[in-house]
């Protein structure tokens, strides 16, 4: 699918998030409280994601300035 206009790109945006998020959710009915089990599995879901990100900048940062 390509977006035509920015209605359809927050829908693959959304997309994504539901199909990264899906195979964390397999406990969810034995939780105590659901939202906060589908809130904590979205928060650690981005903070690999940051951490990913924030990882290749420092590299890249190393790469050029440090050993250029």
């Amino acid at each position: 699918m390509v977006p035509t206009s920015l209605a359809d790109l927050n829908d693959v945006q959304f997309d994504y998030i539901k199909m990264k998020l899906k195979p964390k959710l397999s406990g969810v009915e034995a939780a105590r409280n659901d939202m906060a089990f589908v809130t904590y599995q979205m928060y650690a879901m981005v903070k690999v994601h940051i951490y990913i990100y924030v990882c290749v900048y420092i590299y890249i940062y190393i790469y050029i300035y440090v050993c250029i």
